[in-house]
């Protein structure tokens, strides 16, 4: 479903080619690489506060093309040195969406043996895909093609470190093809941006919901960052923001759904599963197993905090995956949702609208009918809000 997006990137490849992708990957994802990458995420973060700003005080915050927009800003600075456009950002937002609305019509002719290329879905879902990666690929050709040229490039950021990763030791070639390694940049965009931009927009709800939680938070980000520019150092201070994150993804993990293969027999319960067999994984559901969580359905960041809960966490809580295939990018994703939900909180209290509450929608990721939508009243420098 997703090939025509990413490619054979590391999402979809196994065996000795995702080995050697993704010890191609590691080094754009090291600890260092995060830590630097923060200053790019407090730009992103700043034009999106700039965004909000235009939002009449008291007036409607349409969630879900605003936190598109930034996470996607973050990835292409962080990616490749640029910020995204509105027009790119609201491109990519409808093309994603219109490509995951019509892509799961790709597996049904197979089921029958009808070609896919006979299907109208298919083709839409094409079109959509193309629309994606006409955004991304000119951006990735560009420095490609000036690397192996032997041009300098210092712009240090994941691209850059993928291209230097990816020359062979010898310097004489590379070992990503430009259209591999434009796969791997699709990879991580749609990766890095629409999963933290699902999460993001329910985790904007859910605090608008809760108003004595956010409260709590706004009181955290006030205490940790004042009215100053938010730091690095600042993050690991901002725990209850962190918790509530973390909680917002077991509620609604950004990909409901997942498959592996099985690499050899096994026995699981009372069944016995043969090597090849596919086995779907869902953290919705496990997430909200009532024999592993203390009232699963109930919105509660200081679940996280409890010792009761620890063995839960361990055994039953995989919003990024776990194992040899664990998300690459969590770190990431976790510095830039407590940075985009702090600057939020500090900045705007959050309430949500009468009779407009949001339905989820699973595909790729999990999205909405109709959209998220709260109210945004300013606070003033002190934190109190402007209408009081």
């Amino acid at each position: 479903m997703l090939y025509p997006v990413i490619g054979n990137s590391i999402f979809i490849t196994n065996g000795e080619t995702w080995k050697s992708q993704r010890q191609l990957l590691e080094p754009a994802f090291s600890v260092t690489r995060i830590q630097d990458s923060f200053e790019r995420m407090n730009r992103a973060v700043d034009d999106m506060r700039a965004r909000l700003s235009k939002i009449p005080d008291g007036g409607v915050f349409e969630v879900e093309p605003e936190m598109t927009h930034v996470t996607a800003d973050v990835i292409f600075r962080t990616i490749c040195s640029l910020s995204i456009s509105q027009k790119e950002a609201t491109e990519t937002f409808e093309a994603f969406l219109e490509y995951q609305r019509f892509s799961y019509g790709d597996s049904v002719p197979s089921l029958i043996n009808i070609p896919k290329y006979l299907s109208l879905r298919w083709w839409r879902g094409r079109h959509a895909a193309t629309r994606i990666r006409n955004v991304l690929d000119p951006m990735v050709q560009s420095r490609y093609e000036n690397f192996v040229k032997g041009e300098p490039d210092n712009n240090n950021d994941m691209l850059s470190a993928l291209l230097n990763a990816s020359r062979s030791e010898t310097g004489s070639a590379m070992k990503f093809t430009y259209k591999e390694l434009a796969d791997q940049i699709a990879m991580l965009f749609l990766a890095g941006h629409e999963t933290s931009a699902s999460a993001l927009s329910w985790a904007t709800y859910l605090i608008a919901a809760q108003p004595e939680i956010q409260e709590r938070m706004h009181a955290e980000a006030m205490a940790v960052m004042g009215a100053d520019t938010p730091q690095f150092q600042h993050m690991k201070r901002l725990t209850l923001t962190r918790d509530v994150f973390r909680e917002t993804l077991r509620l609604y993990p950004s990909v409901p759904f997942f498959t592996r293969e099985s690499t050899r027999r096994e026995k699981m319960r009372d069944k016995v599963i043969e090597a090849g067999a596919l086995l779907v994984l869902s953290p919705w559901l496990s997430h909200r197993n009532e024999t592993l969580w203390d009232k699963p359905h109930v919105f509660d960041p200081d679940r996280f905090d409890r010792p009761e809960t620890q063995e839960s966490v361990r055994n039953a809580y995989f919003p990024f995956s776990a194992g040899r295939r664990v998300c690459l990018g969590a770190a990431f994703a976790l510095q830039e949702a407590v940075l985009v939900l702090a600057v939020i909180v500090r900045d705007y209290k959050l309430e949500v609208l009468k009779g407009d509450e949001p339905m989820p929608l699973a595909r790729a990721t999990i999205r909405t009918y109709g959209g998220i939508r709260v109210r945004l009243t300013r606070r003033d420098k002190t934190g109190v809000t402007q209408s009081a």
